[in-house]
């Protein structure tokens, strides 16, 4: 099924239809739960499909061939090594609670 719309944002409601955001969805609330619970602190980062380069530049090959589920995904796509170092720079927050980036909307 595609998105209602692009450019994916927040708003998006989620597809809880699809195992996948229905996992990140459930997270999420557990994460929510065990900070309120327990006082844990909760940084997740959701990544959109993270690879080495060269596997990204084959996946862009792939997705001009078949644009119908690239635009499911939001033709969205990360370097493993900007994802990497997006999970160095969240490892030293002073953030309190939990705070899921980008937060799966209700």
């Amino acid at each position: 099924m595609l998105p209602a719309y692009h450019p994916l944002d927040e708003r998006l409601p989620a597809d809880l239809d699809d195992p996948y955001p229905l996992w990140k969805f459930t997270d999420e609330r557990t994460a929510e739960m065990a900070s309120r619970h327990w006082g844990i602190d909760v940084v997740a980062l959701r990544f959109p499909l993270t690879a080495a380069q060269d596997s990204l530049v084959e996946h862009a090959r792939t997705a001009t061939e078949g644009p119908r589920q690239a635009a499911k995904e939001g033709w969205s796509y990360l370097d493993a090594l900007d994802g990497a170092r997006a999970v160095e720079l969240s490892l030293p927050t002073t953030a309190s609670g939990a705070h899921p980036w980008p937060r799966t909307p209700l």
